[in-house]
C-alpha cells in the first residue's frame, strides 16, 4: 500500500533527502513545538508548527532553539553559521539561559513532526496538552477591532467586487482576489439587511472583508476578532483538560460556565450559577487545592464573552491569559 505523506511535512521530506525531521523551539517552562522556524532574531523566534499554525515567541520565552538540517550546518563554511548564529549542531548560539550538557537519549529520537511534544521527566500527559496549549495562546496577538464596515452601493457598473488599491485607484471586478497584494482594502456586494434577519429589497451595500494570514482568506470577520474567537477556545480547552476524570462534576462545571456567559443572565441567576460553579470547581479539583483558581478562571472567561466593546473584551481576555498562566504552572504535574 502506498504510504501518504501530509502535506504539512512534505518540507521535511524535501529539505533532508528523505529524512523526515523536525525544527524544534524549546520553550522556558519545557514545552517544545517542532515544525519548522522561519525566522530567528535577537528579539523573537517565529516557527511553523507541524499543523500549519504559525506562532511567534519573545526569546525571553524561549530556552533554545534546534535546526533539523544538522548535516547542511557542518557542511557550511564557519563564518556562514556564525553570521546566522548556529553552532556546529544547528543549535541557536543566542539561547536565553545556559544549558547544561545533554544526557545520552534512552529512548528513540522523535522524528514525525506532526506527534505531540515530548513530555519533559515527571509531566503528566494532562499538563504537557495544557503547556503546548500555553504556547499556542501566548502566540496569539490580541487587539482591538471595529465594527463591521458597510456603505450604500451607488456605482453604476458595481459588480461583485470592489478592489480599493494602495495606489488609491478603485475597480470593480466578479473574481475575489486571492492575495492582498497592492489591495487597501477589499468590499464584497450584498443585499441591504437588518441584522441578518430581514432583507431590504432593492438596497444593496459593500461589505469590507479582511485578509486572514493564517487561513490566506478573505473573511467578513475582522482579524482581531478571529484572535479573540482562537484564544477563547484553547482557553477552554485548557479548562476542560483541568478536569479530567473527574466524573459528572467536570460536565456539570462546563455547563455552568456556558449560563454564566449567556448575555441574558439577571443577577439572581448569576448568583444561583456562580454558588454552582464554586460547588462543581471544588470537585473537579479534587486534592490539589486549585478549586478557587478554577472556579475565578471560569468567571474571567464570562467576563470576556460579556465585555461590550472590543476594546473590553481585550482587556479582560488579557487578565484571563494571566490566569491560564498561573493554573497550568500549578497544575500538578502527577495528576
Amino acid at each position: 500500500m502506498a504510504r501518504v505523506i501530509a502535506a504539512s511535512t512534505l518540507w521535511l521530506v524535501l529539505a533532508t533527502g528523505g529524512a523526515l525531521r523536525a525544527d524544534t523551539v524549546t520553550l522556558v517552562d519545557g514545552s517544545e513545538i517542532a515544525g519548522q522556524v522561519l525566522r530567528e532574531t535577537a528579539g523573537e523566534v517565529t516557527i511553523r508548527s507541524a499543523d500549519g499554525h504559525v506562532l511567534t515567541f519573545q526569546r525571553t520565552r524561549v530556552r533554545a532553539v534546534r535546526i533539523a538540517s544538522r548535516a547542511r550546518a557542518s557542511r557550511e563554511r564557519p563564518e556562514l553559521r556564525e553570521a546566522r548564529g548556529d553552532d556546529e549542531g544547528g543549535v541557536s548560539a543566542r539561547p536565553v539561559e545556559s544549558r547544561p550538557r545533554a544526557r545520552p537519549r534512552t529512548s528513540p529520537r522523535r522524528s514525525d513532526p506532526s506527534s505531540p511534544p515530548r513530555t519533559r521527566p515527571g509531566a503528566s500527559a494532562q499538563k504537557q496538552r495544557m503547556r503546548t496549549l500555553l504556547a499556542e495562546i501566548e502566540a496569539i496577538q490580541l487587539e482591538p477591532w471595529s465594527a463591521p464596515e458597510s456603505e450604500r452601493v451607488t456605482e453604476a457598473n458595481a459588480k461583485a467586487y470592489r478592489v480599493v488599491q494602495s495606489d488609491g485607484l478603485v475597480r470593480m471586478t466578479d473574481t475575489r482576489p486571492e492575495a492582498p497584494d497592492g489591495i487597501a482594502s477589499l468590499w464584497v456586494h450584498k443585499q441591504c439587511g437588518v441584522d441578518g434577519q430581514v432583507i431590504i429589497l432593492g438596497c444593496f451595500e459593500w461589505r469590507r472583508l479582511h485578509w486572514h494570514g493564517e487561513q490566506r482568506d478573505w473573511q467578513a470577520a475582522h482579524p482581531g476578532y478571529s484572535a479573540l474567537s482562537r484564544d477563547s477556545r484553547k482557553t477552554r480547552s485548557i479548562l476542560s483538560i483541568a478536569a479530567e476524570g473527574r466524573g459528572a462534576c467536570a460536565s456539570n462545571l462546563a455547563a455552568c460556565a456556558g449560563q454564566l456567559r449567556s448575555a441574558n443572565l439577571d443577577d439572581a441567576r448569576r448568583e444561583e450559577h456562580l454558588r454552582d460553579l464554586e460547588r462543581y470547581a471544588e470537585e473537579a479539583a479534587g486534592d490539589w487545592g486549585g478549586a478557587s483558581l478554577l472556579a475565578e478562571l471560569h468567571v474571567a472567561d464570562a467576563d470576556v464573552e460579556r465585555a461590550a466593546s472590543p476594546a473590553a473584551k481585550i482587556r479582560a481576555a488579557e487578565q484571563r491569559r494571566s490566569l491560564v498562566r498561573t493554573l497550568v504552572d500549578r497544575f500538578p504535574a502527577d495528576r
